[in-house]
């Protein structure tokens, strides 16, 4: 991974506008939902909705830009970017929802409603997995499709989701139930911490599972990139 690469990136984002809109109709409202209802309820998994804001079109962007062929002319590799990509857009999503989480717990206090310590040591460490969870599958999307055609991508899969899931109710195809649970899970990477909080104990399989959808991402994002043809007539 680049530090450089990272920095840019990060920078790049910030200064989106429609991105900071979106950050803030993330951000604010959980919190006042949060402040309502006296829980941390509403901003349990807000670092996976600040990974998919920043980091959608981490790739196809810079492909429809042209930007990639400069930056492929300078001694930088097509995996260094890649990962550098995936480290930014997890780092950015992680940072801001345990930002979002810890602000909550000092309004959710300010109402006497005292998070406990277990749960919230729990819900930290989840959004800080979930925004790099997020981040992996964004990337891996945006090498297929350029621009903002990854975002088209993610909620075609999780609406397909939905349509297998009815399609598997309707006719009792258990199969196909558990194939549209494993594509969602794929989809949307997330590691329940419940028994760090003592609810039940740790599952291995659903361990596995998440830093297997992100292994996966990154190697087929990474894959891709490396077979993708890119033209330097114009330079």
């Amino acid at each position: 991974m680049n530090p450089t690469l990272m920095l840019n990136f990060t920078r790049n984002r910030v200064q989106s506008p429609m991105r900071l809109m979106l950050f803030f109709l993330a951000f604010v409202p959980p919190i006042v939902m949060a402040l309502i209802a006296r829980s941390l309820q509403p901003v349990q998994a807000g670092s996976a909705v600040f990974a998919l804001i920043f980091t959608a079109g981490a790739v196809g962007q810079d492909v429809s830009s042209g930007v990639l062929q400069l930056l492929f002319a300078r001694p930088v590799g097509r995996r260094e970017y890649v990962l550098s990509r995936w480290a930014a857009g997890g780092l950015i999503g992680a940072a801001l929802g345990i930002a979002q989480l810890l602000l909550a717990s000092l309004v959710v206090l300010s109402r006497g409603a005292a998070p406990d310590p277990s749960t919230l040591l729990r819900l930290v460490l989840e959004n800080a997995l979930g925004g790099f969870g997020t981040a992996a599958v964004m990337v891996m999307l945006s090498t297929l499709v350029g621009g903002l055609g990854d975002v088209a991508l993610w909620v075609f899969g999780l609406m397909s989701t939905q349509i297998l899931t009815m399609a598997a109710m309707a006719k009792q195809w258990d199969w196909l139930r558990k194939a549209a649970d494993e594509l969602r899970a794929f989809l949307q990477p997330e590691l329940p911490l419940g028994w760090l909080s003592g609810m039940g104990s740790a599952d291995v399989a659903v361990i596995l599972r998440f830093f297997l959808a992100i292994a996966l991402s990154l190697a087929i994002a990474v894959t891709m990139m490396q077979r993708k043809e890119l033209s330097y007539a114009a330079d």
